[in-house]
């Protein structure tokens, strides 16, 4: 993989893959720096209105377009290798321009984590604005996450009477949060009050976002006037009849889910790598194979993620290969199959055109005279053959493992694209 790199330095694909190699080696700084060189590509391709744009918040872009989506990853895992480095204004600037990329879908749930990327940049105000928005209040007001971090934030602020206001209200709406963040803390509660029984998230979705704000949020709840505030207002909360918890409201979503949890949801998840976390998806998710340069694409995309060599290879061959294609019983569009298919066919396709081309040759080898006086339509379909070959022979070298690289008129580059 490095030795492609040396080939193709600025290959978005393959400095992802990089990236995550290093990362799960522990090689943060070297895999910081591959996605700075991916980011880097990025920004010397896109069109200047695009970057003015992006600066005032108003870019928007596609989730549907594979392109589009290495762009997001990229991002994403940068985030993370940001805050891993402490540098969280920068953390949170970028998880901002990911959700003014996209804020209806927010395809990688950055409103999951943006909460904890402003209040450990020490940026309670935007947080807030953010937070009460009239939008993202209607879209986002069934997370626990936001519902802990205003009041957090309000405590940052130093506006303690605020702060305990929408404690409570978090606890009331969300009380296996407390419990959860209770136990990590290890605050311990009064025997007689409601919490000492147990109250477990509904399903499985709110099981996950109990565990992922837990996670991300209890050095955040650490400090000592933190601790005692969580014990303060808990201690009221808890002392109202158990009636007084309300169900928290679910979030409307057209998109496919098991048990609750979408396939946003679960591509954030996945995307973390955090096996302690990935626990509690549901199987059906993480039995569903997926590439680490493109976790779980939308069933609504546009394209696939790409084949490169081999599809530049089928769009550069001649009418008469297609033919024999179609002919040898695949019919159908080539991006309707799986790549262990598509190879499959290809070497077989391969194989045959080879095995014809080579009896062709035979018979010209042992023909009379009158071969020399074909017709231009003969000559064009002479060529036509000749191009098929050299196209086949690089296919076969790929298909097989050798790499091979693109006859010329293939459409440019190595193989090792």
């Amino acid at each position: 993989m490095v030795q492609l790199l040396h080939h193709n330095p600025y290959h978005i694909a393959t400095l992802l893959q990089v990236s995550e190699i290093l990362s799960q080696q522990r090689n943060h700084e070297d895999s910081g720096d591959v996605l700075e060189r991916a980011l880097f590509t990025f920004g010397r391709s896109v069109n200047s209105v695009f970057s003015a744009r992006l600066s005032e918040g108003k870019a928007r872009l596609s989730f549907l377009v594979p392109e589009n989506r290495e762009f997001w990853l990229a991002c994403w895992r940068y985030i993370f290798n940001l805050a891993m480095r402490g540098t969280w204004r920068a953390a949170e600037e970028f998880g901002r321009m990911l959700l003014a990329l996209d804020p209806e879908r927010d395809p990688y749930q950055v409103c999951l984590i943006i909460d904890m990327l402003a209040l450990n940049a020490r940026q309670p105000e935007r947080f807030l604005t953010l937070v009460e928005h009239p939008e993202f209040v209607k879209r986002h007001a069934h997370l626990p996450n936001i519902a802990f971090s205003t009041a957090l934030a309000y405590h940052q602020l130093h506006k303690d009477a605020l702060a305990r206001e929408y404690l409570a209200k978090a606890i009331t709406r969300f009380p296996w949060v407390l419990k959860r963040l209770s136990i990590e803390l290890s605050i311990r509660h009064r025997p007689n009050t409601p919490l000492a029984a147990e109250i477990p998230p509904p399903d499985a979705l709110h099981s996950i976002l109990s565990e992922l704000y837990v996670d991300r949020a209890k050095d955040l709840w650490k400090g000592a006037d933190t601790k005692q505030l969580l014990a303060d207002v808990a201690g009221s909360i808890y002392s109202l009849p158990q009636k007084s918890f309300r169900e928290p409201p679910r979030e409307p979503s057209s998109l496919a889910e098991f048990d609750g949890v979408n396939i946003d949801v679960a591509r954030h998840i996945l995307s973390t790598g955090n096996r302690s976390l990935i626990q509690y998806l549901p199987r059906e998710w993480a039995r569903i194979p997926t590439i680490s340069y493109d976790p779980l694409p939308p069933v609504d995309g546009i394209g696939r993620a790409p084949l490169s060599y081999l599809q530049d290879l089928v769009s550069s061959m001649p009418p008469t290969l297609r033919q024999a294609w179609a002919a040898d019983g695949g019919g159908g569009d080539i991006g309707d199959i799986g790549e262990e298919e598509f190879r499959r066919l290809m070497e077989q396709l391969a194989l045959e055109v080879a095995s014809t081309s080579a009896g062709s040759a035979v018979e010209e080898n042992t023909a009379d005279g009158n071969v020399a006086n074909r017709d231009d339509d003969d000559d064009e379909n002479a060529a036509g053959e000749d191009e098929a070959g050299g196209i086949i022979q690089s296919l076969l070298g790929f298909v097989r493992g050798g790499g091979g690289t693109r006859p010329e008129g293939g459409g440019g580059g190595t193989g090792e694209n």
